[in-house]
């Protein structure tokens, strides 16, 4: 076969995000507490894959390449419990973490994060897995005579940490860019979650013990950080800690403050679950908001909620978290319910309950769970790996998704035009009612130029990880999308007009 040039159209049969009213199409990862992480099915009738080793710990991630980080050692309780010592004699519940581990798709340990790589102390049990490939972790620590945590980024390709971050360098009172410390002198903060958005370089975190979602600033290196440059950009959730009497969203304990990704509906918003929200009745809810930026008149940070969906149980338990899926639903796992997870459909409204949700998942991981599409690089993962139920999946929802040069991919030089075969040709292998037959791909170098296309009709251009790469409603017969600026991989085509499905195909682009 020839070399494989700008762009390759293959057959297209995984199963998008379904649109108007449905949850995501999509595989589901749980974790946390004493339970084995898993990789579920999108009908929830088949565990893909699990990992054992991944049992207490409260803070997992699966990478593109199907591999999981998470952290190790000691455990939860452990010797971080509230009379443990997490971080010299600073006792952390949740810091007796000794390790970060990464393992392959079945189990074995590829690389292994020690605390005194981290710059000593002890790790939370809170990682995220950035969109750079760096670890962002937390880790308890005694710094000017107290006890306080450290934000640290670990490049795992540089096997060093490339930035750190003191919450005892930005302390004050009644100050709005200033940490106001929690009652407990040994956990003032217990910061639970952290995220990096790449394309700001900002960080938002959530502290359970002051009951607060913050951002800080990620483009400064570590010793700027230390200074008035590395004060809070922005919070959100009990305004009394700077000395304000604004509306507080957040008690009893905060969690799981991410980022909106980009490409998904809302992105650079900040999503975070409040265990109970004195703005609604107590009850746990998940958040998302705008954050502004700005102080109001009153002296309280400014910010915008977009949605609030809450399960409408004021009881307080601990954990729980939020996700925002890659077509716009959000999962928020409540702790207060046995640690169930509802999927909300967010075409529904900016407030919603439990009533109004579309899909469920019992006793999942404490810190919540994640969704993906089905036919993406954590299934092929497994394909490879020849795990036997990722291989049945993918020939039942995949079966004709073809993630390499085969028989069934139709190469394109920089300025060939492809014509689809009608319905019934054996090659096309899907309904006449889903792709219309005359439409028309021109491909010239960095340019995609559809033809013979419908007016008024929306198309959303996804990458695997459902990141839309170009949206809008087309307004006449031709469109031509520019993609110079795209990775080389795998994206979605995805057409609809009229609450129906009328193109979907998969495109491969080389840059």
């Amino acid at each position: 076969m020839s070399t494989l040039r700008r762009l390759t159209i293959i057959t297209f049969l995984c199963l998008l995000p379904n649109a108007f009213g449905q949850r995501a199409d999509a595989l589901t990862f749980v974790y946390g507490g004493n339970r084995e992480a898993k990789l579920i099915s999108n009908d929830n009738s088949t565990t893909i894959q699990s990992w054992s080793a991944v049992a207490g710990s409260y803070s997992a991630h699966i990478s593109d390449s199907g591999s999981v980080w998470y952290t190790s050692g000691g455990g939860f309780g452990g010797g971080g419990g509230w009379g443990g010592m997490g971080g010299g004699d600073c006792s952390v519940f949740g810091a007796s973490y000794e390790n970060i581990l990464e393992v392959d798709w079945n189990g074995n340990t590829i690389r292994t994060i020690t605390k005194e790589q981290l710059g000593g102390g002890n790790p939370h049990h809170a990682i995220t897995l950035t969109e750079n490939g760096t670890i962002l972790a937390v880790v308890a620590e005694r710094y000017n005579n107290a006890c306080g945590e450290r934000l640290v980024e670990y490049d795992p390709k540089q096997n060093k940490v490339i930035w750190a971050w003191h919450t005892n360098d930005h302390e004050g009172t009644n100050n709005p860019r200033k940490l106001k410390r929690g009652s407990d002198s040994n956990d003032p903060y217990h910061i639970n979650n952290i995220d990096l958005n790449v394309h700001t370089n900002q960080i938002t975190f959530t502290s359970h013990n002051v009951f607060e979602v913050f951002v800080i600033d990620r483009s400064i290196d570590s010793t700027t950080a230390k200074g008035t440059a590395g004060d809070l950009l922005w919070r959100m959730g009990n305004p009394g800690n700077y000395g304000v009497s604004g509306k507080q969203h957040i008690n009893g304990a905060a969690h799981s403050a991410r980022w909106v990704k980009k490409g998904v509906p809302g992105e650079g918003n900040i999503i975070f679950l409040a265990n109970q929200s004195p703005a609604n009745s107590n009850y746990a809810t998940g958040y998302e908001v705008i954050p502004k930026y700005s102080l109001g008149s009153n002296g309280e940070w400014e910010y915008e909620i977009v949605f609030s969906g809450t399960n409408n149980n004021s009881q307080f338990m601990n954990s729980g978290g939020i996700d925002k899926v890659y077509n716009g639903n959000y999962v928020i796992t409540y702790p207060n319910e046995n640690y169930t997870a509802y999927e909300y459909d967010y075409t529904k409204g900016a407030t919603q309950d439990k009533s109004m949700t579309v899909a469920t998942w019992s006793s999942v991981g404490q810190n919540g769970a994640h969704r993906y599409p089905v036919c993406g690089g954590r299934l092929l993962a497994g394909v490879k790996a020849n795990d036997p139920e990722a291989i049945a999946l993918n020939n039942q929802a995949c079966a004709n998704y073809n993630y390499s040069s085969s028989s069934s991919v139709v190469e394109l030089s920089s300025s060939s035009t492809i014509e689809w075969p009608s319905s019934s040709s054996t090659f096309m292998s899907i309904s006449a009612t889903i792709n219309q037959s005359n439409i028309l791909v021109h491909v010239n170098k960095n340019h995609i130029t559809l033809n013979n296309l419908t007016s008024n009709a929306r198309i959303n251009v996804m990458d695997l990880h459902g990141v839309v790469k170009y949206s809008g409603v087309i307004q006449n017969n031709q469109l031509e999308i520019n993609a110079s600026s795209w990775k080389s991989g795998t994206y979605f085509i995805h057409i609809e007009k009229s609450n129906q499905i009328i193109y979907r195909q998969v495109i491969r682009v080389y840059n």
